[in-house]
């Protein structure tokens, strides 16, 4: 689902750069990699620097930090908070990344299931860095789907499975709003 604030629209010279446009998961349409990617060209001038990724007020009442991410009960399932790659990736969508841990070696960030710092003071929630954390490893958002493992579309849908549902599907964990660096 698109919601466009065409009232802030900027139109100085930058053809599709909606300022305000939010995208949001629904079970009618879940997220994919070709629906982000769609949205970020009709939405963001196609760029993600900018577009931010926020998290939901539906995930804010979960409770849920990067802190007690392992030991949240509400963590089993869609979190898979005791595997290594998804659970980073997850986790640099819901709490930012730090730009300067992104590791850029994909071998030794598979190896180390460490993508990048995640959280904390000075944490980035720009697409672009999040798509450079979860690239580190070999994963696309604007590509692919929940089935084959598109993270970002999980968490804007709810779900990391369309045949098996998660509790918190139609309940995205987190929205995409266009927040642009240049003025």
């Amino acid at each position: 689902m698109q919601k466009v604030n065409t009232q802030k629209a900027i139109t100085t010279g930058i053809a599709n750069l909606n300022s305000g446009a939010i995208y949001v998961g629904s079970t009618a349409a879940p997220a994919s990699g070709a629906t982000i990617a769609t949205w970020l060209t009709n939405n963001a001038a196609g760029n993600m620097a900018n577009v931010m990724v926020q998290v939901t007020p539906y995930f804010k009442s979960l409770g849920i930090t990067a802190v007690n991410w392992v030991q949240h009960a509400k963590l089993q399932g869609m979190f898979a908070a005791g595997t290594g790659i998804r659970a980073h990736q997850l986790q640099c969508g819901l709490f930012g990344v730090q730009p300067k841990t992104i590791v850029s070696n994909k071998s030794k960030a598979i190896k180390k299931a460490t993508l990048c710092k995640v959280g904390g003071s000075g944490a980035s929630h720009s697409l672009a860095h999040i798509a450079q954390a979860i690239g580190a490893t070999g994963g696309k958002i604007v590509t692919g789907n929940i089935t084959n493992g598109n993270t970002l579309a999980m968490l804007l849908t709810g779900t990391n499975s369309l045949t098996r549902p998660h509790a918190f599907f139609g309940k995205p964990l987190v929205q995409l709003v266009v927040k642009p660096t240049v003025k």
